[in-house]
């Protein structure tokens, strides 16, 4: 949608006694807020590393036949060091200098064993089930072994030919560290504690990998095939198939050509989409129906970093499927867009872009990176029980021992945790870690049964897992806080609370470098708006509220972003949307409508022509497929808050037009 720049509201506007008479009405017909998505609580649900710190990322994570599976990797600060000690050993030493990470002295005595955990629901205990062999001679170095596989970097289930179901776990070797090694290894299981590596005899596909592609990274099941993407161990590389997975070898194939570098795959919409590294133009996304001979047709549905410039990300890091929509996670600048069925795409957290379709904003009104600057990755996302999270890899630890930058960062130190249900409105769980600074990503998560679990990744002292259970709080937070902005104030407003006497107000600051401070309470309310007359111009803000009743507090609202990088929703670029969305007059000209009552000064009269068009949206059959509806519905709403705000004096009825 457009942007449109509102002017300054004058200071007498938001003193007059039309607040006060307004408040009845702000309370009572504002639009029904829907059912708040479920709120989980989180505990640790594992030992910190398996009882072994060397257990430092949780680099797969499967539910499979009522238990849940965890591959581990190993020592990833020291092998990672090693290899720069290689290539720079006058500037990078090994052992490293972190007073946090445990390296041996030798690095060819790392304990590199990678390991597959069990858990099982019915004891709540975890087993051992398998253990990488360290049986593999380490080159120029005469006596000396080490383990096949450092990490098991992929899970999928795969029902074969004949009915049996298996779970494919992908390994990556250490040739980072001390090349060059064998191939990595594909393991299968049919019980959950045998695991044996699928065949790879010389000669074959499977057995002819190179040296540097070292690492199985993404695998998914379509048409009855397994498809894993392997590559070197940053994890762009090439995709194989199979039909016949168990019987390794030549039952894999290419599928790609060798200039296509793959990084994340996923099913959606009945194609095989693809999520690419590309270091020259920028990530781009690609689907292929994976029919006749190899390498398959692929259709471009975003090329060039979705045209964010100057510096568009390299390369997609994760993707997912939710709600009929396919959600993609990047490398830094680190952004979340959403393909559609139609393979039409919104972006959701980014910065505004012009693309060939117009200008793009993002839907959450959040910048890169949920607006933390050394967000490096959306590094993982997952959908439980109606809600959409999405998990980062966080480099503040890192970055804080450089220049003195720890103390504008620590308070932000690892992982941040978001959940949405809708990719309009982005709610913080987390963002330090849970207090935990040396967990700097999440890497995997698993939706089960028995919860949501996700497990960490970090290079100091081991790995950490944790399960989301759902609860009933105390007091629900509050819904779908919105911002709007002027060089002297900022409006916030929020979606009526029930049990809760008052909301209170948390402000952050951003600093130098563009660094967000700590949240800081600013003021609290009984209403279901705030105005901030302490902002100062050309500075931006992120605020979150509260509900408070009884000393207690509930979990915050959304997070925004002041000024928001989303324009205000206004009659004129709404109607623009709609436009692009569907040939039918009949919404747009009912917009019509609602843009003559306001020009007339009827806003009460415009209020509820919008609402009739918000809730004809749920019981009659539109143009619109059901996935935009929804889009409409949440733009509808957004615009119904602002004539209220209107109605009451805290913005003018002009810029409702």
């Amino acid at each position: 949608m457009r942007v449109r720049r509102t002017p300054k509201l004058m200071p007498s506007i938001v003193a007059s006694g039309a607040i006060a008479l307004g408040i009845v009405v702000l309370l009572t017909r504002f639009a029904a807020a829907a059912a708040p998505p479920p709120i989980l609580f989180w505990a640790e649900a594992a030992p910190q590393g398996f009882g072994d710190r060397q257990n430092n990322g949780t680099w797969s994570m499967e539910w499979w036949d009522g238990k849940l599976y965890v591959g581990t990797a190993r020592c990833l600060g020291c092998w990672g060091n090693v290899h720069f000690n290689q290539q720079y050993p006058n500037l990078v030493p090994y052992p490293p200098l972190d007073p946090n990470i445990e390296c041996p002295e030798d690095p060819t005595d790392m304990p590199l064993q990678a390991e597959i955990w069990r858990w099982t629901p019915q004891t709540e205990a975890w087993d051992r089930v398998y253990q990488s062999p360290n049986n593999v001679p380490i080159p120029g170095y005469p006596g000396k072994v080490t383990a096949h596989d450092m990490g098991y970097r992929s899970m999928a289930v795969f029902t074969e030919p004949g009915g049996t179901e298996a779970l494919y776990v992908g390994g990556v070797t250490p040739n980072v560290a001390f090349p060059p090694m064998p191939p990595p290894r594909i393991l299968r299981s049919t019980d959950g504690i045998t695991f044996e590596p699928v065949p790879q005899e010389p000669g074959t596909v499977l057995g002819s990998l190179g040296h540097k592609q070292s690492s199985f990274r993404s695998m998914a099941v379509y048409k009855g095939r397994l498809y894993v993407q392997n590559g070197e161990v940053r994890g762009q590389g090439g995709l194989l198939e199979a039909q016949y997975p168990a019987g390794g070898n030549n039952n894999f194939q290419w599928v790609t050509p060798p200039d296509m570098q793959v990084f994340e795959v996923a099913v959606f919409n009945g194609f095989l989409y693809l999520g690419l590294t590309d270091l020259s133009r920028g990530y781009a996304v690609v689907k292929t129906d994976a029919a006749g001979t190899p390498p398959y047709t692929f259709t471009p549905v975003v090329t060039d970093g979705a045209f964010r410039t100057p510096y568009p990300s390299r390369s997609v890091v994760s993707m997912h499927v939710f709600n009929d929509r396919l959600y993609v996670g990047t490398d830094k600048p680190t952004e979340v867009i959403r393909i559609n069925p139609d393979d039409t795409w919104d972006l959701l957290v980014g910065d505004p872009r012009q693309t060939p379709e117009g200008w793009k904003y993002p839907l959450s009104g959040l910048g890169s990176g949920f607006d933390w600057p050394v967000t490096w990755h959306i590094w993982r996302m997952q959908q439980h029980d109606g809600v959409l999270y999405v998990g980062t890899y966080d480099e503040s630890r890192r970055a804080g021992n450089i220049g003195g930058l720890g103390r504008w960062l620590s308070w932000g130190y690892a992982f941040d945790l978001y959940r949405t249900s809708d990719g309009f409105y982005f709610t913080a769980i987390t963002t330090n870690g849970f207090g935990d600074q040396f967990q700097s990503g999440i890497r995997t998560f698993a939706s089960t049964p028995h919860g949501l679990f996700f497990g960490t990744s970090g290079v100091w002292y081991g790995l950490r897992i944790w399960r989301g259970t759902p609860g009933t709080p105390p007091i629900e937070p509050p819904q779908r806080l919105e911002v709007e902005g002027w060089n002297d104030m900022m409006v916030l407003s929020w979606e009526p609370l029930a049990g809760a006497s008052r909301v209170r107000v948390f402000r952050s600051d951003f600093g130098p470098a563009g660094v967000p401070a700590p949240f800081n309470d600013i003021g609290t309310t009984t209403n279901v708006f705030f105005v901030d007359t302490t902002v100062q111009p050309n500075q931006r803000y992120q605020y979150h509220v509260v509900a408070e009743d009884a000393g207690t507090l509930s979990s915050p609202s959304n997070k925004v972003l002041a000024p928001s990088l989303a324009p205000a929703v206004t009659l004129t670029n709404l109607e623009d949307t709609l436009s692009s969305w569907t040939k039918s007059p009949i919404l747009r000209l009912e917009l019509r409508l609602a843009r003559a009552l306001v020009q007339a000064g009827n806003l009460e009269g415009a209020l509820r022509q919008l609402e009739h068009i918000r809730l004809s949206l749920s019981r009659n059959p539109t143009s619109l497929a059901p996935w935009r509806a929804e889009d409409l519905t949440i733009l509808l709403a957004k615009l119904e808050r602002r004539v209220r705000l209107a109605q009451i004096g805290l913005i003018p009825p002009s810029e409702l037009i």
